[in-house]
């Protein structure tokens, strides 16, 4: 929550402090074009928690723009501002540059802003596929073999369509998984957008002979997890909220409810339906450092693997190098304790349509055990 506050407060600074740069630039203008443009960036400013109260009064065909301007403007400004203090300090360093016109540097710093979102766009398009091997096996002489898709972090929403939710389920399907597996965030912030598209028909369309398998991630909770629930049954979805089932004979998939409930099961008592000899597949949302040790301590070494998503690996530069100071696993594969738990980038996004320095993905894991 203390953090929460501080993020809050530097968003509220960096608002201004653009705000005050972009009005003071207008000088010589009159001044109720002055007023006016700072009224618009104020509304801008608070456009998502106006969002948040419109959404389900806006009409679908406006409610995708309407949702990219209120989450992508933070990202926007905070471009800008740094932009801007980049110019600064180039000019304080002796390089005078855009000084001759009032408006040209923040006019410039915002067209530099505009561009390192329209590159992170291009990028949020195109996903990474990567393959990775995981051996539960521990040197049996005669271990299977099963191929799965894993994912995290749909969002589908507002901000991603059945359209763009069509084109991954093809891309998936393409790479012919006995599985898929979903560590939570399929859905963003709302039902509505899900069933005025059609969306479960969508997510029908995967091809996966075992199943979709997926545990909730905190925004199932922030949309409601009854109504994501029944999402996931009209998807063919088996939602696994603190259970664990069999995906194949000799290998458990377990799913973990999602932190945000405070009373879900521990790692322990979870594992300790898993029988005996089973090589165990942990789908769980938030990779904490704390958890996932937690999970390692009481999971069978050397046949337990965890998949998690949640961080997106910080969606935008730099928050892609901080992920650690708020306690979270990095991006990629991690060996904790005697098992592996891979942290997945995401696939959607929560918020404005951007990536920079950071790359959406799909997983095809070959599991042996």
């Amino acid at each position: 929550m203390r953090m929460m506050f501080v993020m809050l407060g530097v968003y509220i600074a960096l608002n201004a402090w653009v705000c005050w740069l972009v009005v003071r630039s207008l000088a010589g203008l009159p001044l109720v074009v002055r007023i006016l443009a700072g009224l618009l960036f104020l509304a801008l400013a608070f456009a998502f928690p106006l969002f948040e109260f419109a959404h389900r009064r806006i009409p679908m065909s406006l409610t995708q723009a309407g949702y990219w301007i209120a989450t992508g403007w933070p990202t926007f400004v905070f471009y800008t501002a740094i932009a801007y203090a980049v110019l600064w300090l180039l000019c304080r360093l002796g390089l005078p540059l855009l000084d001759a016109v009032p408006w040209a540097r923040i006019a410039t710093a915002a067209g530099l802003a505009a561009a390192v979102l329209i590159c992170g766009y291009v990028n949020f398009t195109i996903p990474a596929v990567r393959e990775i091997t995981v051996d539960l096996s521990a040197g049996a002489a005669n271990p299977r073999t099963i191929r799965v898709a894993a994912v995290s972090d749909l969002h589908l929403g507002y901000g991603i369509t059945r359209e763009r939710l069509e084109g991954w389920v093809r891309r998936i399907n393409e790479g012919a998984p006995e599985a898929v597996l979903v560590s939570g965030d399929l859905i963003d912030m709302a039902m509505r957008p899900l069933d005025e598209t059609q969306m479960d028909e969508a997510l029908r369309g995967l091809r996966a002979p075992k199943g979709v398998w997926m545990a909730p991630g905190n925004h199932e909770h922030y949309s409601g997890l009854a109504g994501a629930a029944d999402f996931a049954k009209r998807s063919n979805i088996r939602l696994l909220i603190d259970e664990a089932e069999e995906l194949a004979p000799g290998l458990t998939i377990v799913g973990r409810d999602d932190r945000r409930n405070p009373a879900r099961s521990a790692p322990a008592a979870l594992l300790d339906r898993v029988p005996e000899g089973n090589a165990v597949v942990v789908l769980d949302h938030q990779p904490h450092a704390v958890d996932v040790e937690r999970t390692a301590a009481a999971a069978p070494a050397g046949r337990t693997f965890a998949f998690y998503g949640h961080t997106h690996d910080g969606q935008v530069w730099p928050f892609n190098h901080v992920l650690g100071l708020f306690g979270l696993l990095p991006t990629g594969m991690n060996k904790v304790g005697g098992i592996d738990a891979f942290v997945s980038s995401g696939l959607g996004l929560w918020g404005g349509p951007f990536r920079v320095a950071t790359t959406g993905e799909i997983l095809f894991i070959t599991i042996r055990w």
